[in-house]
């Protein structure tokens, strides 16, 4: 049966699924920090090998010499997302906290995004992503919004991609049918656009995401976490 992602998971991506218990604080060596850089490393390797078991052991460890290590509690949360969810939730609170104690200022003094407004906004929004995705599996689409946000002069949307008519788009015929037959990704699409010189472009794209594919973006381009996750 194939997997159904709720347009909520995605966004929240079990973010608050759990209360993280509190971490120990104690003094971090240069030594410990040196070997979480390792292990990180040596995870990021392993994965690229296609031993998932060894880098979420490596993981663990860049975790464990370094409680703070923010790429690693993020890799261990899209690691174990399918396997271990209640883990990976527990990665991904961890990590926000860890965004969230590094910047409380600007956590606290951002303003709340809001939905994009209907006509003019949402159309082009929806334009720059069917552009994209059009030339990214060679035939037109038509998107179905699930979440669209916008923050300053960036949007965030998640919706189902299908064909112009609005059926089911047929994955089988397009650069994805293996991961398709798989059952290896959903039939959404997330991106990150940002607006300049009075038009949207894609700034981060992920077809058929099956995890919180935005938890980095927020950290690259610098954007609060509510324009990605609406507070309950």
């Amino acid at each position: 049966m194939r997997r159904f992602f709720h347009p909520a998971i995605l966004s929240l991506g079990l973010v608050g699924a759990l209360w993280v218990t509190p971490q120990p604080v104690w003094a971090q060596s240069d030594d410990d920090a040196q070997a979480a850089q390792r292990f990180y490393a040596a995870g990021q390797a392993a994965m690229d090998e296609g031993d998932r078991l060894r880098a979420v052991a490596a993981w663990r460890l860049t975790v464990r010499h370094d409680p703070t290590h923010l790429q690693g509690w993020i890799a261990l949360g899209d690691a174990l997302l399918d396997t271990d969810p209640a883990f990976a939730a527990t990665a991904y609170r961890r990590a926000l906290s860890i965004l969230t104690e590094a910047a409380p200022a600007v956590a606290q003094a951002a303003p709340t995004p809001r939905p994009l407004t209907e006509g003019a906004e949402t159309e082009g929004v929806l334009a720059a992503v069917a552009g994209h995705l059009q030339h990214e599996l060679g035939r037109p689409v038509h998107l179905s919004p699930l979440v669209a946000r916008r923050y300053g002069a960036h949007a965030f949307l998640i919706a189902t991609v299908r064909r112009p008519d609005g059926r089911p788009l047929d994955w089988e015929n397009t650069p994805y049918a293996d991961m398709w037959a798989a059952d290896m990704m959903s039939d959404t699409s997330m991106t990150l656009l940002e607006e300049a010189g009075g038009s949207w472009h894609v700034r981060e794209h992920e077809t058929g995401p099956t995890d919180v594919a935005w938890f980095g973006w927020m950290q690259i381009h610098d954007l609060p976490q509510a324009l990605f996750m609406e507070d309950e």
